[in-house]
């Protein structure tokens, strides 16, 4: 932790608004209430930094959200893809699973982060991990154009009972999911 005497160096030059937010709760979580010219020297006002924190339940809410977001769109593109439907081949078909896509990863990534484990001691989460791949393989095969419509929709009911076995791994914490039932 940094000596009080730098974190007012810091303050009093202007330059703890280039601080990261790490940076800025290292240093007694204050920051000088600039003035509307941007002087620090007019405002010795301290205000503390109001820290967005997020706790685990929401996480995994919007973790959850994305899923049943990605599975549905992914429903949607395939079976529109294999119908021949002008509107996959759009860019809101295209651009927004990657939005949606992107929610989900990254709020996985900070759940893991949240309970600081590691996904290789973890045999449940490295069953997920490598069930993510396979479904991204045959996402791909299912959605791209050119390839014979029977192995589009071989790929697609893959795709689509691998995301079922990734959700029931991930509410089993089991490895195999729904296949410990057959």
């Amino acid at each position: 932790m940094p000596k009080p005497q730098a974190a007012n160096r810091l303050r009093t030059h202007g330059h703890f608004d280039k601080l990261s937010p790490f940076d800025r709760l290292r240093t007694h979580g204050h920051f000088d209430k600039l003035s509307a010219n941007g002087s620090s020297e007019h405002a010795r006002a301290l205000v503390p930094i109001k820290t967005i924190t997020m706790d685990y339940l929401t996480l995994k809410t919007i973790h959850q959200t994305a899923v049943a977001l990605s599975f549905t769109g992914f429903f949607a593109r395939g079976l529109g893809a294999l119908l021949g439907a002008a509107w996959v081949q759009r860019r809101p078909a295209k651009t927004l699973p990657h939005i949606v896509d992107s929610v989900l990863l990254l709020s996985a990534i900070a759940m893991v982060w949240m309970m600081r484990v590691n996904p290789a001691t973890m045999p449940w989460l490295t069953a997920k991990i490598i069930g993510l791949l396979i479904y991204i393989g045959l996402g791909m095969l299912a959605l791209k154009p050119g390839r014979p419509l029977a192995v589009r929709a071989a790929a697609w009911v893959a795709a689509l009972a691998t995301i079922a076995y990734i959700v029931s791994v991930g509410f089993s914490k089991n490895p195999w999911g729904f296949l410990a039932l057959l």
